[in-house]
């Protein structure tokens, strides 16, 4: 674990590296913890949960973030959320509205 006796913890993109996602997701949860606004980590989160396959818990977390993105006037960012929340879920037929309405 690279620098993780800097850290604290266990080096996220190493666990990732070595497909431990549950591990990073882990971390990532416990960062969160102590951050629940840090928007990166819960996008990083997010993309963790999709490699692991709780593809279901990932878009319920790219959706929220896309909302928040949004209504702080940050259409572009919104936009690429969704984007990802389409590629992981293409059934779901309000991404195109939400996408058509920024």
């Amino acid at each position: 674990m690279a620098f993780s006796w800097l850290t604290g913890g266990d080096d996220v993109a190493e666990l990732i590296a070595k497909r431990n996602y549950a591990r990073a997701a882990k971390v990532l949860r416990g960062q969160l913890a102590k951050d629940p606004s840090n928007a990166s980590t819960r996008q990083q989160l997010a993309d963790v949960l999709a490699l692991d396959g709780q593809v279901r818990e990932a878009v319920e977390l790219l959706w929220r973030l896309a909302d928040e993105y949004a209504s702080s006037g940050f259409a572009g960012k919104a936009i690429a959320v969704l984007k990802k929340v389409q590629r992981l879920d293409p059934s779901l037929t309000k991404v195109e509205e939400k996408l058509a309405h920024l």
